[in-house]
């Protein structure tokens, strides 16, 4: 009876194996549902991202408008799915077969969705890309192609870097990475990447990479915007493992010596002036002053108060005030406590904002250690 269980349950597994396999899919790796009314023209498209944003699309027809359903983040690039919308961003082609857009397009500032698109655009450094997550996706009706999982699109990007070679390559659907020690691992990458290639920043410690598709110190330099992910992946204080991997000819020379400590220099100017301003620094020495007296004046007042109370209650043999003096004292022990760790509560919030890639130093060593801060002469 168990053997014929598990040949039952081997059967079952084989068929969804199959069915998986062989599942109709668009160009871009939508899976296919099969219409139960194939010859009307209607169109219900599922596109999701890793983003975590979806849009909806339903139409009865190719020749109405049909209904359009945006969930999560904040989108009015257009409100009817009419033929023109849809081809205008990537949802119809020419043909008029319909298929999810590879991207969807955020302005960074915003998080506001401004675009969809099939190509990415590195040099566009005040949005970001989201791949399309083909695993929730469907689309039913007049989809774009009827091509098996097994025909989906294959390519294959090779970088080279002063620690070998690095190969990307994408296998029905899969992406694989051959790392540069001949190790190789499956992935599914949800940053932007396409055939196009293009170069890369590598983390030779943490096998991790970052698109580097512009000369990243002169960026900075030019530019008053910057990602604090980005710099912390390249200057953060993991610098020393960050190598530049090229695709071909390598078009961002500078960007294999970039020097970490102007980078932040530059970008603690454009983004934490504040901190190099004199007259602000005495005002926050003052203020790390008054923490150091608050911190602990504060707490030794209040715990000498409570323990006043406490003594003066049990004097009374009064077992309501003992009762209320000893919760009191407990109270102001903690108020004490907390009041006393608000200088390093400040001073780790600090370290957090520092590691993002904007130094406030200045202003972190004026408060948590004023006698250490430094005022240049006028």
């Amino acid at each position: 009876m168990k053997k014929i269980s598990y040949i039952v349950l081997l059967l079952i597994s084989m068929l969804l194996f199959c069915s998986n396999t062989f599942a109709k899919k668009t160009i871009h790796g939508v899976e296919i549902i099969e219409s139960e009314t194939p010859n009307d023209n209607t169109l219900k498209l599922y596109c999701s991202y890793y983003s975590g944003d979806y849009i909806i699309i339903d139409r009865a027809s190719l020749d109405e408008n049909g209904n359009i359903e945006f969930g999560v983040g904040d989108f009015d690039l257009f409100q009817e799915a009419s033929n023109e919308n849809l081809h205008k961003y990537h949802f119809m082609y020419d043909e008029g077969n319909f298929d999810c857009p590879v991207y969807i397009v955020k302005e960074r500032a915003t998080g506001k969705v401004i675009n969809f698109s099939n190509e990415p655009n590195p040099d566009e450094r005040d949005k970001y890309y989201y791949n399309l997550d083909t695993s929730k996706s469907t689309c039913e009706g007049k989809c774009n192609g009827s091509q098996t999982s097994t025909e989906e699109e294959i390519w294959e990007c090779v970088y080279t870097g002063p620690s070998g070679k690095l190969t990307i390559k994408k296998e029905k659907g899969t992406y694989i990475i051959y790392y540069p020690n001949g190790k190789y691992k499956y992935a599914d990458l949800s940053t932007y990447l396409s055939s196009s290639c293009g170069d890369i920043f590598y983390n030779t410690r943490t096998q991790k990479f970052m698109y580097a598709n512009y000369d990243y110190f002169q960026y900075i330099g030019t530019h008053n915007n910057y990602d604090p992910t980005q710099n912390n992946f390249i200057c953060g204080d993991d610098y020393e493992s960050i190598e530049y991997f090229c695709s071909g000819e390598c078009n961002y020379p500078n960007n294999a010596n970039i020097d970490c400590k102007k980078t932040n220099e530059i970008i603690e100017g454009n983004f934490a002036p504040i901190c190099k301003n004199n007259d602000a620094k005495k005002v926050f020495r003052f203020i790390g002053y008054m923490l150091w007296v608050v911190k602990l004046l504060i707490p030794l007042l209040l715990i000498a108060l409570g323990t006043i109370d406490f003594v003066k209650a049990m004097t009374s043999s009064d077992t309501e005030a003992i009762a209320k003096s000893t919760k009191s004292l407990i109270t102001r022990i903690i108020a004490g406590v907390i009041i006393f760790l608000i200088p390093t509560i400040i001073d780790f919030a600090f370290s957090l904002v520092n590691k993002k890639g904007i130094s406030f130093k200045d202003c972190q060593t004026c408060i948590s250690s004023p006698s250490k801060c430094k005022i240049s002469k006028d």
